[in-house]
């Protein structure tokens, strides 16, 4: 739940466990410096947390998804 509310600060939840997040390299570091800090030790076996990071050369977007025009990453 805190994980949750902590990236929901920096993007938009797509589904229930995907955070999409759509911002400079700074704010990513942000993003990766906290869950180092504050997070990792929080995980257990059960969790897993994969970050990619995705650019429009790579992407095909559909509906609503068009309209995002910024890099895309996808926590």
């Amino acid at each position: 739940s805190r994980f949750s509310k902590f990236l929901e600060k920096y993007g938009v939840r797509v589904q229930f466990s995907v955070f999409e997040i759509q911002n400079s390299n700074r704010v990513l570091n942000i993003v990766l410096n906290t869950i180092e800090r504050k997070f990792k030790n929080r995980f257990d076996a059960g969790d897993s947390i994969y970050i990619f990071k995705v650019s429009h050369k790579e992407t095909i977007r559909y509906g609503s998804a068009t309209l995002i025009d910024n890099d895309l990453i996808i926590i």
